[in-house]
C-alpha cells in the first residue's frame, strides 16, 4: 500500500530500481521482502492493482484524502507490509504548504 503524488508509473519505476540494484535494497518495505525471499531463493510474483485515487492535499485543507485512506488500508490488513508506525506520520504533501516553505 502506498501513494505517490506523481504516479503509478513514476512509483513502480522506483520500486523495479530497489528490486533489481542490491545497494537499494532498504529503501522501502517491498524491496526489503522481495530481497528477503531472493536471498532464501523463494520464488514470487508481485502483482500491482489501484486499490483507491484520491486526490492530492489541497492547501488549508485539514486533512489528506491520501493519509486517511493510506491508514484506513493498513488498519483493514494487518497481513501487510506496511508498518502500523505510518499510521501516525503526517502527510508529507502538507508540508509544501507551510508558511515557512512559503
Amino acid at each position: 500500500m502506498g501513494l505517490h503524488v506523481m504516479g503509478f508509473k513514476t512509483r513502480f519505476s522506483g520500486h523495479k530500481q530497489t528490486f533489481n540494484n542490491r545497494s537499494q535494497q532498504n529503501k522501502t518495505e517491498l524491496s526489503k521482502k522481495v530481497w528477503a525471499l531472493k536471498d532464501a531463493g523463494t520464488p514470487f510474483e508481485i502483482s500491482w492493482h489501484i486499490v483507491k485515487q484520491s486526490r492530492v492535499y489541497q492547501g488549508g485543507g485539514k486533512m489528506c484524502n491520501f493519509r486517511t485512506l493510506e491508514k484506513y488500508h493498513i488498519f483493514k490488513n494487518p497481513n501487510s507490509i506496511n508498518r502500523r508506525s505510518e499510521m501516525t506520520a503526517k502527510c508529507r504533501y502538507s508540508n509544501k504548504y507551510l508558511v515557512k516553505n512559503v
